[in-house]
């Protein structure tokens, strides 16, 4: 537990956890502010509004933030003097649901700021769902490349080429002239964004991904 509260006190703190979080306060309050204008553009909720801005950045943001959570850390050597005290499982773990619970505290007061700014309060729960989902599976493969990477700036650049061609190749998924995509449209996390009982598999993903994550934390060496 401990491990958990102070890597999610280091990166919250972070200049570039900062300059990422005033990007998601300023955003709610801007929506949130011009509340009519988005609704009519986006035909939507304004809370679906925001969170469909966050899933877009949503794996650049982490990619730029917690590439190098593990792969630095073992570069360094610096996880050696964790090992001794946790097992790899918990490191990983831990270092797994602080980086989510990073994103996780921004949307809090993110949603605070925008019911704020708006004056009323609308929670649609399966944007919860959705957007908790969302954050689950790319901090799972961004954790992923990150131990299986050889170096941080390696996990810092695939990460990075990942988050870039995610949305890309989602979109052409969605396209007909792209069928051969349309199989991996399962593994895209927007896929998930607006369906219903479905988010069920994201989930499963994620925690596979985590399991996979663990196994290759527990064989690597530090």
């Amino acid at each position: 537990m401990a491990l958990f509260l102070t890597t999610l006190k280091k990166e919250i703190f972070s200049k570039k956890s900062l300059f990422v979080g005033a990007f998601f306060l300023i955003s709610s309050y801007l929506i949130g502010r011009h509340s009519s204008s988005v609704s009519s553009l986006l035909d939507g909720e304004l809370t679906n509004s925001l969170f469909v801005l966050y899933a877009l950045l949503g794996y650049l943001f982490s990619s730029v933030l917690f590439s190098g959570l593990l792969a630095g850390e073992i570069e360094s050597q610096t996880m050696r003097f964790l090992v001794p005290y946790l097992s790899r499982r918990s490191i990983y773990l831990f270092k797994y649901l602080a980086s989510t619970s990073y994103f996780l505290v921004l949307t809090f007061v993110s949603l605070i700021i925008l019911f704020i700014t708006k004056g009323t309060v609308n929670i649609p729960f399966y944007s919860l769902l959705a957007i908790l989902g969302f954050y689950l599976y790319i901090q799972s493969l961004v954790m992923l490349v990150s131990v299986s990477a050889g170096s941080e700036r390696l996990s810092n650049l695939i990460n990075l080429m990942l988050s870039i061609l995610f949305p890309i190749l989602y979109t052409a998924s969605l396209l007909k002239s792209w069928p051969i995509l349309e199989p991996f449209r399962w593994l895209f996390p927007y896929h998930y964004l607006s369906k219903t009982w479905e988010i069920i598999i994201l989930y499963f993903l994620s925690a596979v991904l985590v399991f996979a994550g663990q196994l290759i934390f527990e064989k690597r060496e530090i």
